[in-house]
Parts: structure tokens; C-alpha cells; sequence
């Protein structure tokens, strides 16, 4: 879930998750196993209708969602402030994220290491 001010990637593990996604991505690409890792992002926006539906929240997710119909993505994703997840990302310094014990960070950080090596 991204937060309205864009800082959850401030916080050690959900910058890992996002990391942990991408590498599984990366590995199912290599080796075009079965689909893994998923990155899939929602976010409160403006409220707005969709698919007849009042909705407060807005998601992007590679191809579609259940139940949608081809056209159905773009017109939902229409919705999302992409400004908002690019300022996220843009401000994200995975080396000084913060976690509510110290050495949690340092774990996270030294798997973070570990894995680049796969």
C-alpha cells in the first residue's frame, strides 16, 4: 500500500519487500519458470467511479485484476497518482530506511547484500 505522503519506502521492511519483489521478477524472466513476484501497488485517490462502483482506492497491476475485462486496466489505472509512487521511489535510500529496532535493519540490509550475489 502506497501512503498519501509517499514515505513508506522510508521504512526498512517495506523497501525490502519492494526489493524481494523485483529480484524474483528478475529471476523469473531468466528463467521463464512459473509466474513469481509479483508487484502489485494500491493507494487512496480521490473518490471516483469505476466498473459502476464508488471507489476510494486505485491499484496498478501487471496485466489485470480478476474478473476484468482487457480495456478494464487502463481505465482503472487512469486514477492512480503516478506522481505520488514516482516521488516514493524517487526518495527512497534503502541505506538510510528505519526500522523500529536497529537490528532488524541491519538484517534486512545484509540480506539485501546476500542476494544480490544470486
Amino acid at each position: 500500500f502506497l501512503d498519501r505522503d509517499g514515505i513508506v519506502f522510508t521504512r526498512i521492511w517495506c523497501a525490502y519487500e519492494l526489493y524481494i519483489a523485483n529480484v524474483l521478477r528478475k529471476k523469473q524472466l531468466m528463467n521463464e519458470s512459473e509466474s513469481i513476484g509479483l508487484w502489485v501497488v494500491y493507494t487512496h485517490t480521490a473518490e471516483h467511479e469505476h466498473a459502476f462502483d464508488i471507489r476510494k482506492a486505485v491499484g496498478i497491476i501487471p496485466g489485470r485484476a480478476p474478473g476484468e475485462l482487457p480495456d478494464d486496466s487502463s481505465v482503472r489505472e487512469k486514477h492512480f497518482p503516478i506522481e505520488l509512487i514516482l516521488q516514493s521511489i524517487q526518495n527512497t535510500n534503502v541505506h538510510r530506511a528505519e526500522a523500529s529496532e536497529e537490528v532488524d535493519r541491519i538484517h534486512i540490509l545484509n540480506s539485501i547484500i546476500e542476494t544480490m550475489t544470486l
